[in-house]
């Protein structure tokens, strides 16, 4: 048989094994997502019955059990378990039947470095619905990077007079997100796009500016 051949009689069912094998996206709903809960330990669970959530919700808050309709549904959680500040979170992205078992992808995300969080005990936690089924359940966890602190500087000026053109070019700069002028005290905020300059370039090039007299970083 000539590859031609092959080609012409196989391909249709080598797309149809590769459609076969693709995972299905399944719809959910989210019962509650929040940052505090009596349920400190970390846990990944799904729950089949009335009776069971009902007992874990118990230990999870002081809120009456949510209404779940256990002949079609099923609930899937993900706790993180305690974390020392706030800034934490977790959230269930996608539900998917792969055929031979159900993947639950869930994102957990940390504070940024240097960013305002509570100094409270949390419990990040995410809990869904979705249809019943008996297959296998597996969880699948991906950590987003946090975002950079915003990079901001306090910018003096030699002359207030020439104040205006300065900003004008700063605010040129594809590296500037903002540029916040206080012109009744002669100074003018400067905030970078967080992960195109580190500190000292930002202030390198800041500094390098004719008519500016200082730079400092806002703390």
């Amino acid at each position: 048989m000539s590859w031609m051949h092959f080609i012409y009689f196989f391909l249709p069912v080598l797309s149809m094994i590769t459609i076969g094998t693709s995972a299905m996206s399944l719809p959910f709903t989210t019962i509650e997502s929040g940052a505090y809960s009596g349920i400190e330990d970390p846990v990944t669970q799904v729950f089949l019955g009335a009776n069971e959530f009902g007992n874990f919700w118990a230990k999870h808050g002081s809120n009456e059990s949510p209404s779940v309709d256990f002949s079609t549904n099923m609930v899937i959680c993900v706790f993180t378990g305690t974390k020392n500040t706030g800034g934490f979170s977790v959230d269930i992205t996608r539900v998917e039947d792969s055929g031979d078992e159900i993947l639950v992808t869930y994102e957990t995300r940390a504070p940024s470095p240097g960013g305002m969080v509570t100094m409270a005990l949390t419990q990040p936690h995410h809990i869904i619905q979705t249809a019943k089924s008996s297959k296998k359940v597996t969880f699948e966890a991906q950590a987003v990077q946090p975002e950079a602190p915003p990079l901001t500087f306090v910018l003096t000026f030699n002359d207030k007079s020439q104040m205006n053109d300065i900003v004008d070019k700063i605010e040129a700069m594809d590296t500037v997100e903002s540029v916040n002028k206080l012109s009744g005290l002669g100074i003018a905020l400067v905030t970078f796009v967080s992960d195109t300059l580190d500190e000292g370039n930002a202030m390198a090039l800041l500094s390098g500016i004719e008519g500016i007299a200082t730079v400092e970083k806002d703390q």
